[in-house]
C-alpha cells in the first residue's frame, strides 16, 4: 500500500481510493494541500487545520482503506509528518483490526496505539518532513484501517496544523 495524496485536489476534503475521513468532534475534515517556500509540502499533502473553525474541539480522523495483512508477512508502515506549530494539538497514529469500516460503529471499534511511530513534534523545525521510522506490523493478522487521528481546537495554541504524506506499508 502506498499514498502521496497526488490524486487529490487541493483544499478540498480527501477522498476516493477508500480513504475514510471521520470528524469525531468539531467540523474540519482532512484536506488535500500543497505549499511552497519555507514549510514546502512533499507534492501534495493531507492536511488538518481547524484554525478559523470555531470548534472548541477537533478531533478529525484519516483513515486508510482496508488492509488485508494475510496477503504478506513482515509488514512495515512508514510515512512522513510535518507540523506548523503544533502547539497542543496532537497527531497519532492508530490500528483497528475489528471495525467494519462503517461510521456509526466507528467508535465501538479497538484502536491501538502505534506508538513507535514518530510524529512531527512541535520541537521539529516547522519547515522539515519528519519520517516515522518502520513500524513493525508484521504480528497483524486478518484485516485492519490505521487510523491518524487529530486531536486540537480553533483555540489558541491548541490549533496546530499537521501535514501528512508518503504512507506505505511494505511486507518482506
Amino acid at each position: 500500500f502506498s499514498e502521496d495524496f497526488s490524486g487529490q485536489t487541493n483544499n478540498k476534503p480527501i477522498k476516493g481510493n477508500g480513504w475514510k475521513l471521520v470528524v469525531q468532534e468539531g467540523s474540519k475534515e482532512w484536506e488535500a494541500f500543497t505549499a511552497s517556500g519555507g514549510n514546502a509540502s512533499l507534492g501534495r499533502s493531507a492536511r488538518m487545520r481547524p484554525s478559523g473553525s470555531g470548534d472548541r474541539k477537533t478531533i478529525s480522523w484519516l483513515i486508510t482503506p482496508v488492509i488485508n495483512f494475510n496477503t504478506n508477512t513482515g509488514e512495515i508502515l512508514s510515512f512522513k509528518t510535518s507540523t506548523s506549530f503544533s502547539n497542543g494539538s496532537t497527531l497519532d497514529v492508530l490500528i483497528s483490526t475489528n471495525w467494519d469500516g462503517t461510521e456509526e460503529n466507528f467508535l465501538h471499534a479497538e484502536w491501538k496505539s502505534l506508538s513507535a511511530a514518530y510524529i512531527a513534534r512541535n520541537s521539529d523545525f516547522f519547515g522539515d518532513w519528519i519520517s516515522s521510522g518502520n513500524i513493525d506490523l508484521s504480528c497483524v493478522e486478518g484485516k485492519g484501517y490505521i487510523g491518524f487521528k487529530y486531536s486540537g481546537s480553533d483555540s489558541p495554541y491548541y490549533n496546530g496544523i499537521y501535514e501528512l504524506d508518503e504512507i506505505m506499508i511494505t511486507a518482506n
